[in-house]
């Protein structure tokens, strides 16, 4: 009885610069922030299955990932698959959000890269739990990425200490 209350009679506003829009009601997707969530999700897509076992599923908290193999069946019937499962269950595909990215190895010449799926975006370049990675499985936009931000934090804090001095100078040379 506790989760059925819990899902139900869901209302939803957004805050932002001071402003607060009028309250909605909710009845779709996972509650943001609640601890209850992500384990309703994996309860709910628990029977979400690959049609091959070279493809694998993974599921995180209400994502998904599909990694596809070389196999007899391809990403867009691994897809479609994904399609079908949502709609017996009343779930909705947030395709915005949904993109394909096609590894492959850094030296190959032969690519053999499959058609791009319908109505998803094809990248260069994903984030996966915070890490961003290319097509070649390569780190290096992270590292780059974590680079920027730790030298932005130096300067800071350069730039933080060098205004010290001059305020703790300035406050000694007033008080001579």
């Amino acid at each position: 009885m506790f989760i059925i209350n819990f899902l139900s009679g869901r209302t939803q506003a957004v805050s932002s610069f001071g402003q607060t829009s009028s309250w909605l009601s909710i009845s779709q997707s996972i509650i943001q922030g609640s601890g209850i969530g992500p384990y309703l999700y994996m309860v709910y897509a628990f029977d979400l299955r690959t049609l091959s076992p070279y493809n694998v599923i993974i599921k995180y908290a209400d994502d998904l990932l599909l990694v596809g193999r070389h196999s007899s069946v391809d990403v867009s019937q691994e897809y479609d698959n994904i399609c079908s499962w949502s709609v017996r269950i009343k779930l909705t595909i947030n395709t915005g959000k949904t993109k394909e990215i096609v590894f492959h190895r850094p030296t190959s010449r032969d690519l053999n890269i499959p058609p791009p799926l319908s109505d998803i975006e094809r990248v260069s370049q994903a984030t996966l739990l915070g890490i961003d990675i290319t097509p070649t499985l390569s780190t290096s936009v992270y590292v780059n990425k974590m680079l920027t931000q730790i030298i932005s934090i130096i300067i800071s804090y350069l730039m933080l200490n060098i205004h010290s001095i001059k305020t703790v100078s300035s406050l000694v040379t007033l008080s001579i």
